[in-house]
Formats: structure tokens, sequence, C-alpha cells
């Protein structure tokens, strides 16, 4: 996608577009010089917008493999994908559990050391919850350091809500974690810098 393609065709209403003649002569002075201390920027986001253009509503669709390749480092990511589950709280007459809220032991376990907590359990053992032979995870929590219960599986999701491995980090200054997506570079596009090795 060309850059001034994505700027005509992806313009917010409210917004105009001008040339160093049209800028002059709306506003009087000179255009500002451009300043080459600061990054470029792209475009950010993938799919299908409508906005106005005039008084028609365009649609435009931005795939993401035309965003991808303007953003360092973003991945793609692979979309975290739920396995579902035959494990059924008991008394429930066979209805599924919520696979959201199960994990794998050591995946609960990692998360634990990194989010500085202790005493994981199954708190679906002792009959609560009824496993099926083939299901490795379990409904693994652990106390955080200021005695909030924590459910691993419902963290590992939230975690990966922008894809397996998407940047980001843990808040812990409040009462549970919270996890907070670190931003994508943008590439310098005068030095045709497009990943994060030549940053």
């Amino acid at each position: 996608m060309s850059t001034n393609k994505a700027i005509t065709t992806l313009q917010l209403p409210g917004f105009s577009i001008y040339t160093r003649a049209s800028y002059f002569a709306a506003f009087g002075k000179p255009a500002p010089p451009a300043d080459p201390t600061k990054r470029a920027k792209a475009w950010i986001g993938s799919g299908t917008f409508s906005f106005l253009q005039g008084m028609a509503l365009v649609v435009q669709t931005v795939p993401t493999s035309e965003n991808d390749v303007n953003i360092e480092g973003s991945g793609p990511y692979p979309a975290y994908v739920l396995a579902p589950t035959k494990a059924s709280p008991n008394g429930a007459n066979g209805l599924p559990y919520n696979p959201l809220y199960l994990s794998l032991q050591s995946d609960a376990q990692a998360l634990m050391q990194t989010l500085g907590g202790s005493n994981l359990a199954d708190e679906g053992a002792n009959g609560i919850l009824t496993y099926p032979a083939d299901e490795p995870r379990r409904e693994w929590e652990f106390d955080m350091p200021n005695g909030v219960k924590i459910n691993a599986g419902a963290m590992i999701f939230i975690r990966n809500m922008g894809g397996v491995g998407s940047p980001g980090h843990w808040n812990t200054a409040g009462a549970s974690p919270i996890w907070v997506p670190d931003p994508a570079k943008t590439p310098d596009l005068r030095r045709g810098c497009a990943s994060a090795r030549c940053a």
C-alpha cells in the first residue's frame, strides 16, 4: 500500500490534506519544514473501515498483510485458541466447563513465578470438577502477595488477547494484576528500516 494512497483513502472526516502551496494559501504562512529528528508515522490497524468522503460513505479494507510490513515488530502474532474441554462441574448434568479457566500446570507455575505468587492449587479438585482422562489442564489458582486469588487460565487468556507472544507487561500495582499491551514500534521509513533489528 503506497503512502500517498493510505493518506488519501484513509483520511478521517474533518481533516484536510494540504500540499505546501494549498497550506500557504489557507493559512498565509509556509508549512513547517520536515523534522528529520522525528520518526516516521505508519498506519496501524487492519480490517474494514467505514468513513465519509464528501457526502458519500466509503468502505476501505486494509488487509493484515499490507499493514504488518509498516509496523516494526508487530508480528503477526498467532491467535490464542482455547481448546474445548469435556471437564464439567459436578452436579451440572454434564454441561461443559468454560475452558478459559483451565491451564497446564507448567504454564500456571511460570505465571505464578512471574507475578510473585504462591500456593498453586487445583481449585477443581476434591470433587468440584470432573476431568476426563484426556484433559491435561486443571483449574489452577494461586495467591498473590496481597492475598488475592488468581485464576491462571484467565490471566493467560488476557495476556494472549493480542496474539501469542504479543508484547506487553504486567502491572501489579493494583489489587489484581493487569496486562498492559506495549505499543508496537513504528519503523523509521527514512532509513528503510522495517524490523526491530535495524532500530
